[in-house]
């Protein structure tokens, strides 16, 4: 899909509407032309008389619906996947470029980041993703995107009777946004943070903090207490729990040497455009642009390095206006 403009990819849009509508006009023809033949066969006397093939044409009638349903589907999928990254190159390229920051629309944060996160209860078979955000804010490197990660379930049956390749199914186990980003205090120890509605076994020991507000939002897992207090100083903490009122589905944090490694678990893909809203409409780009900020501001609410606010930074000015 070779679009310049969100005009013409509004056009887009439209098409791909009609498109879907026709095919939805379609299946419900077939399926009354189908119903209405159906009917003789329904006839006790015919029934008895063909009942060697009656079969055969209710299999093949299922096989046609189904088979005409998932090529809609099929077509319906990659034509939105054309035009969210139609879009995304239309609005996010020149947006990230204006901010100083860099994006790939088809990378994600790298699996060995996740692993040393320590914020998944259990391995992953697969790892997905996409738009991958990196750069720095003044001294602060950091990198976030969206992440999916899958089990792989193996049936022997299905590999006995169809071969090895359908023998696979993936099961999605996350899918949210994994931000990674230097932590302007060397630490070594490793801390935990996480909202109260998760429920993760720790082998760390927890603690209590000397903020009441705080406890009552977050629990705090460590194998060194000292250097957890010098990490959640109290500026920080009241930036955090600033932060945990922007997120619908609570936080998850870890520290580890010098890396900070945040979770947040939205249960959906992010940053994308419907195909059922008019992109021309400001409210919609806007909104988007916004989510994008909030998450780059996650630097500047955490205040991870204080020196460096008092720097030229592009993105400060678009996020605070």
């Amino acid at each position: 899909m070779k679009t310049s403009s969100l005009q013409e990819l509004e056009k887009s849009r439209k098409l791909i509407i009609k498109r879907l509508v026709l095919h939805i006009i379609v299946g419900f023809a077939i399926c009354y032309l189908l119903i209405n033949l159906s009917y003789d066969w329904l006839d006790s006397e015919k029934l008895f008389v063909y009942k060697e093939v009656v079969g055969a044409y209710f299999i093949a009638v299922y096989l046609l619906l189904s088979g005409f349903l998932k090529y809609s589907l099929a077509i319906f999928k990659d034509e939105e996947r054309e035009f969210r990254q139609a879009y995304k190159d239309i609005v996010f390229v020149p947006f990230f470029k204006k901010l100083n920051l860099k994006y790939k629309k088809y990378y994600h944060v790298h699996a060995i980041d996740i692993l040393n996160s320590g914020l998944f209860s259990k391995l992953f078979d697969t790892q997905d993703g996409n738009d991958y955000v990196y750069g720095n804010v003044g001294e602060v490197r950091f990198s976030f995107s969206d992440v999916f990660l899958y089990d792989i379930k193996y049936s022997l049956f299905k590999d006995i009777m169809f071969g090895y390749l359908f023998s696979r199914k993936r099961k999605k186990t996350f899918a949210g946004l994994v931000f990674v980003a230097e932590f302007n205090k060397v630490v070594n120890s490793t801390t935990k943070i996480q909202s109260k509605n998760f429920i993760k076994k720790e082998s760390l020991k927890k603690i209590v903090m000397d903020n009441a507000e705080f406890n009552d939002i977050f629990n705090v897992f460590t194998d060194d207490e000292i250097n957890a207090n010098y990490i959640l100083s109290p500026k920080f903490m009241q930036n955090l729990i600033q932060l945990n009122g922007f997120v619908k589905f609570g936080i998850r944090m870890s520290f580890n040497r010098q890396k900070i490694y945040i979770v947040l678990n939205h249960g959906k893909d992010s940053f994308e455009p419907s195909l059922f809203r008019q992109v021309i409409k400001d409210s919609v780009t806007k909104g988007i642009k916004k989510e994008i900020l909030s998450v780059v501001g996650i630097i500047k609410t955490l205040d991870l390095n204080n020196k460096i606010w008092l720097e030229n930074s592009a993105w400060a000015d678009e996020f605070y206006r």
